[in-house]
């Protein structure tokens, strides 16, 4: 393909034209490319929102358009309605995206938004561990954390993170003038494992974190990487950058991979390999000696009689 591949204006600008003639399909696949190649431009994720053919990650998508475009209120109301279309029709073997979905949205801001997705996991299944405690993350009232955190660590006495929030939030007992102020807990505090302070953090580990991430190509690994860079220095572009073009890289290759029912109908409407010549050659002789001793058999049986 030419290098108008590597334009994330070209790509945008075919998957209007795409769009306005009906080619959905097309569509998608450009905006999808426009959005990897400069994650921040809202134009290419609301694109691929709108082209989308899961309602997962349309959601995921409209939510990363509307966090770089807050202006825009038409988006907001397409946002707002998405959530609710999917929450209402959740089942509770969706708690699980639900929760996924909620994280992507609070990671860029969106925590009023990602309380939904977490509030509406945990009416599913109140067992969810990581629905309670990142319900807590993106509360702003002391208490109400407290009583999220208390109920994670039911479903989960060992829970790290429902434990830390808890230590965090609680007051000291004997006050102690000489003793360091304790901050107020994030909205991301209680991600796991909890982020060091970015004041003591060696930039030879950030850097190394960054070369890391851009020289791998899974993009799990990518995210990882890049969400502990950020961990180091939430401000840092390039993190934040590669992170967005890598949640767009795994998205796209979610959205293209086949379910094991199609790859399965593939296989068996596949035609079977085409034998090789060595085993053309074993059977052929297998043959010749059967009619061989076939023969001498029936020449002993005329001897006999």
């Amino acid at each position: 393909m030419s290098s108008n591949w590597d334009d994330p204006n070209e790509m945008l600008l075919r998957g209007q034209t795409a769009r306005k003639q009906g080619d959905m399909e097309l569509a998608y696949q450009m905006f999808a490319r426009a959005s990897e190649l400069n994650p921040q431009d809202a134009q290419a994720w609301q694109g691929r929102a709108e082209t989308a053919t899961s309602a997962d990650e349309a959601l995921v998508s409209y939510g990363y358009a509307y966090a770089l475009d807050e202006k825009n209120q038409p988006l907001a109301r397409t946002l707002d309605a998405t959530i609710a279309r999917r929450t209402a029709g959740a089942l509770q073997e969706d708690v699980g995206l639900l929760v996924a979905m909620g994280q992507e949205l609070a990671e860029v801001g969106l925590t009023d938004r990602a309380q939904t997705l977490f509030q509406r996991a945990a009416e599913l299944d109140s067992s969810s561990t990581d629905a309670w405690v990142w319900l807590a993350g993106t509360s702003t009232d002391s208490a109400t954390q407290v009583e999220y955190l208390n109920r994670a660590l039911e479903t989960n006495p060992r829970d790290s993170r429902a434990r830390a929030g808890l230590v965090a939030l609680k007051p000291p007992t004997v006050p102690d003038s000489t003793a360091p102020t304790v901050a107020a807990p994030s909205e991301t505090q209680f991600s796991n494992p909890p982020p060091p302070a970015t004041s003591t953090a060696p930039t030879d580990d950030l850097n190394a974190l960054l070369a890391q991430a851009s020289l791998t190509q899974d993009p799990q690994t990518k995210i990882e990487l890049y969400q502990r860079a950020l961990q180091l220095d939430p401000d840092n572009v390039q993190a934040r950058d590669g992170l967005f073009a890598a949640r767009a890289s795994q998205l796209d290759n979610s959205a293209r991979t086949p379910d094991s029912a199609s790859t399965a109908q593939t296989l068996r409407q596949a035609p079977a390999a085409a034998p090789s010549d060595n085993r053309m050659r074993t059977i052929f002789i297998i043959l010749v000696a059967l009619v061989v001793i076939l023969a001498l058999a029936g020449i002993l049986l005329l001897l006999t009689q």
